[in-house]
């Protein structure tokens, strides 16, 4: 049996704080009839179905989302800055000249590089400088903190919060 669009409104209610007298009420459900005949609509089994089938699919938009987080999370934690600029010849007639750190166009940077981005401001050229572009990206320390607890990599001491060891050659022998 079908349910009524009065049912199925207190049943998206449920959700809310999964209090079905609360939903029936909400659902524009007089109170005595919630809370004398609520319990008689909550066991039907069409009722139980549904709410089944509402709570699937939040825990799968639930998941979703949550990996679309990580996603994001993992775009700003790997960005690179050569992901945005690219080193260019200063001149194409001498070989042995400089290179220079050019800007690549925005426009084509795929979205993955692009989410990293938190702000690019421009500055107009001037008799006495060229033009200026500086682009800012996310805090990727924070997105690889948060990403490391995502997946437990961080020790966990009682004694004293959270231990991450790692180890960096600066070059020179130092570490």
């Amino acid at each position: 049996m079908a349910l009524s669009t009065k049912l199925e409104l207190a049943c998206r209610e449920y959700l809310i704080d999964l209090n079905w007298s609360k939903a029936m009420q909400r659902a524009g459900y007089k109170q005595s009839t919630a809370e004398n005949n609520g319990s008689k609509y909550f066991e039907r089994t069409e009722i139980q179905t549904f709410i089944n089938e509402l709570m699937g699919a939040r825990v799968e938009r639930l998941e979703r989302d949550g990996d679309d987080v990580v996603k994001e999370l993992g775009h700003i934690a790997y960005s690179n800055l050569m992901d945005v600029y690219e080193y260019k010849q200063a001149s194409e007639e001498d070989p042995y000249a400089a290179k220079e750190l050019v800007l690549k166009d925005l426009e084509k940077l795929p979205r993955s590089v692009m989410a990293a981005i938190k702000d690019v401001k421009i500055t107009a050229a001037t008799a006495l400088s060229p033009c200026k572009v500086e682009v800012k990206f996310y805090n990727r320390l924070q997105a690889l903190e948060l990403l490391g607890r995502h997946h437990n990599i961080f020790e966990k001491d009682a004694n004293s919060g959270i231990e991450f060891h790692m180890s960096m050659d600066l070059g020179g022998g130092v570490t």
